[in-house]
């Protein structure tokens, strides 16, 4: 009877453990193509609690390098170029993703692979859409205010 009993319960135990889905991965990589960068230290840094958290970095050599880490969620995370004021940010998902950014203009770059990077992309490009708007009303205030 303990033969029965025990051969059951490793067989509801290989049963249990054989019917469960994978984790899904959270792993990322980030494909850098910079310009105008050889040399410099690359890091990838997120903001936890006010505080810079270092993820990872990498002397950038040749132009071309790799950063990767774990993230359970999307994410913004910022890529810090040494000796260049401001930061690329990036959306960071469970993804392979590719920036390509020119170091003397960091705000005209590519990212590819994050569909949360396309849709922060767009809400930008719409936002600016507003700015414009808003601009040129004020411009129009002011002129009428002028003439009179």
């Amino acid at each position: 009877m303990k033969n029965i009993l025990f051969l059951l319960s490793a067989f509801v135990g290989i049963l249990f453990f054989s019917c469960q889905q994978p984790a899904p991965s959270s792993k990322f990589t980030i494909d850098l193509y910079l310009k105008n960068a050889e040399g410099k230290m690359i890091s990838l840094q997120k903001r936890v609690d006010g505080e810079w958290v270092k993820v990872d970095s990498a002397l950038n050599e040749t132009g071309l390098l790799q950063l990767s880490g774990t993230v359970e969620n999307p994410e913004l995370y910022y890529l810090i170029i040494e000796d260049v004021r401001g930061a690329l940010p990036v959306f960071v998902e469970a993804s392979a993703i590719s920036v390509e950014a020119d170091v003397d203009n960091l705000k005209d770059h590519t990212i590819t692979g994050s569909t949360i990077n396309d849709r922060y992309k767009a809400f930008n490009q719409r936002i600016e859409e507003f700015d414009q708007q808003l601009q040129e009303h004020y411009t129009a205030y002011r002129n009428a205010g002028s003439n009179d």
